[in-house]
């Protein structure tokens, strides 16, 4: 016999308990007829002696651990994908990836929490922390001002509020919560000081009193004296010293000198010949746009002419809205007179204002005067329109003159240029 012996895999037939599972992917098991059939494919011998051949159970159990430590291997030499929320190996070519790959396999540019609240939160936007710095802020302020003048003159007191002001300016942007602590302790303990200084004198604390005074004072004579300087001022907002220049902003005086040249008034018309457009007079037409008169130079009407039209139309029509609405409530005003006159007979007493004087008028009068008073600014608005068109249609004469005579004397030169050459 040789020594050399191919297992056949059509003489052994594998039992139930030859068929090993895998445990990385359950549902994939390896049996002893796959393994030995796979084995023949690849023409795989046995050097061992025909003691170890196929006659042995457990040479197909040890051909399937074999296979299966093969591809644990595969697995772990395979890179993986590390997100940061998990990890998950990539796909491959082997049979395993294949026939159960993972439920969700995610982009390399994929990020889960791209978008998320920031874990840290500063310090001034916190609304707990704002009240409780302003808080402080303004009771040292305050403690400042109850401090005895003896101790504490003038020009001391106006240094301690620049360093309370100036340090708390310098602290305005400080994102340290321990820096912040120690900051709002020495606060307090500063607070703690100046009520112990500015308190009564001939309480039983002024002991303490004159130890808190003694300490301020040492404070204030070691403090730099860039804190005890007033902070400089906040640059203000661009939009808001944009306005400020705008309403700050003054005519040229009219005796100055400039080298534009000022449009003539409507009503210094007619205008000489040269200085008209296009060297060619045109009279214009007076027309009336809802009440307004208005004088058409030339074509089309400028929009700052259309907005005054529509400005004065509609001025006009809330006036006779008010005054309608007036006249409506009229009625009203009486019967409230009316009621007034039976409590008054009733009672006895009249209706006083609060200095104890009779009013002396009642409901009606107050909307008669308030009617007589629209009514009356009615009257002045259609007196400046009579006025204004009257002065516009005497420009209208005027221009219609002016072209008339032009127009002969057009007519006489050309005459005469006629009869020269027939000449």
């Amino acid at each position: 016999m040789s020594a050399h012996t191919t297992t056949n895999p059509t003489t052994e037939t594998p039992s139930s308990s030859e068929t090993s599972e895998n445990p990385l992917y359950p549902e994939e098991s390896v049996s002893a007829a796959d393994v030995s059939t796979k084995d023949s494919k690849v023409g795989i011998t046995s050097n061992q002696s025909s003691s170890t051949t196929s006659n042995q159970p457990g040479s197909a159990e040890a051909a399937a651990e074999k296979l299966y430590e093969e591809r644990i291997e595969e697995d772990q030499t395979q890179p993986k994908y590390t997100s940061p929320s998990y990890s998950c190996p990539q796909p491959t070519k082997s049979k395993i990836h294949l026939t159960s790959p993972p439920s969700f396999v995610p982009s390399p540019t994929w990020k889960p929490y791209e978008k998320h609240m920031p874990a840290h939160r500063l310090p001034r936007n916190s609304t707990a922390h704002r009240i409780a710095a302003i808080a402080l802020y303004r009771a040292l302020l305050l403690s400042t001002r109850t401090l005895p003048p003896q101790t504490f003159p003038p020009p001391e007191r106006t240094s301690l509020q620049n360093i309370i002001r100036n340090r708390f300016k310098q602290a305005r942007h400080e994102q340290s919560p321990r820096y912040l602590r120690l900051c709002f302790e020495a606060g307090y303990e500063a607070l703690d000081r100046l009520d112990a200084a500015g308190a009564v004198a001939g309480d039983a604390q002024d002991e303490k009193r004159e130890e808190s005074a003694s300490y301020i004072l040492a404070l204030l004579a070691r403090a730099p004296e860039k804190v005890k300087r007033a902070p400089p001022l906040t640059a203000l907002d661009p939009s808001l010293l944009k306005d400020l220049k705008l309403h700050l902003r003054t005519r040229p005086n009219a005796t100055a000198t400039t080298t534009e040249t000022e449009k003539p008034s409507l009503f210094d018309r007619p205008l000489p010949l040269a200085q008209l457009k296009g060297g060619k007079r045109r009279v214009p037409v007076l027309y009336n746009a809802q009440g307004v008169p208005v004088l058409r130079l030339s074509k089309p009407q400028p929009a700052a002419l259309s907005g005054y039209i529509n400005h004065r139309a509609e001025v006009k029509q809330k006036r006779h809205d008010t005054r309608h609405r007036l006249t409506e409530e009229l009625e009203g005003a009486r019967w409230e007179d009316g009621w007034d006159g039976i409590l008054e007979r009733e009672t006895g007493v009249r209706e006083r204002n609060e200095q104890g004087k009779w009013r002396g008028v009642g409901w009606t009068q107050e909307i008669v005067s308030a009617r007589d008073e629209v009514g009356r600014r009615l009257g002045e608005d259609a007196e400046k329109r009579r006025v204004m068109g009257g002065r516009m249609q005497g420009v209208v004469d005027r221009e219609r003159a002016m072209a008339e005579r032009e127009g002969r004397e057009e007519a006489e030169r050309a005459f005469w240029e006629a009869s020269m050459e027939s000449a």
